[in-house]
């Protein structure tokens, strides 16, 4: 009398059934995270290989008027293209990257590719792209001129700006003038928390005020040709005009 063993294929086979109804697992993202806002929207895409920042986020990128993207260790960049250059995501050494990259055509000898293939701006170890496309209302900016307090907001839009990209603004001296006096010889500059810095004329005829993509306004002041400002208040409140007490 022959004996029939079972027990091993009905196993095999319940276990090939069950291997069936699983769900496959998304794969896991290979590339460092970008959060991505465009005004109040929000997404978070995964950086795996160079890409137009103009193919991820839906506005046209005719209706851009400001890219800023930030690093978590509270580093930034600020990206005002012109028109032929193209905003780019990419990976360097491993993390998420912003540039403004210069068109590359056919045509050009292969140095001059070479050098197009770089950025002329950029940034490395960003968490965050914000894209803006409309004009926010200006917040309420006081400044004392001789104590008397004068609030400028949305009037700061008939000033006309100096300075490109990162030192772009409004020449500080300008905004002061908007406020009733041309004869300054030093301001202080207040933040959110109380804190000052004192600027003389020198510093003056060189420093800008602009509207940061957190909605808070920055004085700095901007060697010729520099990288970086020498001086910079973010989170500015209140302009005392006058001699330091």
């Amino acid at each position: 009398m022959t004996k029939t063993h079972t027990r091993a294929p009905l196993v095999a086979l319940t276990l090939a059934l069950f291997a069936c109804k699983e769900k496959p697992r998304p794969a896991p993202p290979r590339g460092p995270q970008v959060e991505v806002f465009t005004d109040e929207n929000a997404r978070t895409i995964s950086v795996e290989q160079p890409v137009a920042l103009a193919s991820i986020v839906a506005p046209p990128e005719a209706s851009w008027i400001e890219v800023r993207a930030d690093t978590s260790d509270q580093r930034f960049i600020e990206l005002s293209p012109r028109p032929e250059d193209e905003i780019r995501l990419y990976v360097d050494h491993g993390a998420a990257a912003i540039g403004v990259f210069p068109p590359v055509t056919p045509d050009m000898p292969p140095d001059v590719q070479q050098r197009a293939s770089l950025p002329l701006s950029s940034l490395v170890g960003i968490t965050t792209v914000h894209v803006a496309t409309h004009l926010p209302a200006l917040p309420p900016l006081a400044i004392s001129v001789a104590g008397n307090d004068v609030t400028l907001g949305d009037a700061l839009r008939g000033l006309a700006m100096t300075g490109k990209q990162r030192a772009a603004g409004w020449p500080l001296l300008d905004v002061i003038a908007l406020a009733g006096t041309a004869d300054v010889q030093a301001v202080r500059i207040l933040d959110a928390r109380a804190q000052e810095i004192t600027l003389d004329r020198a510093e003056l005829e060189k420093a800008v005020l602009k509207l940061s993509s957190r909605g808070e306004y920055v004085v700095r002041v901007w060697d010729e040709g520099a990288k970086a400002p020498t001086r910079e208040v973010r989170g500015v409140t209140k302009i005392l005009v006058g001699d330091p007490d």
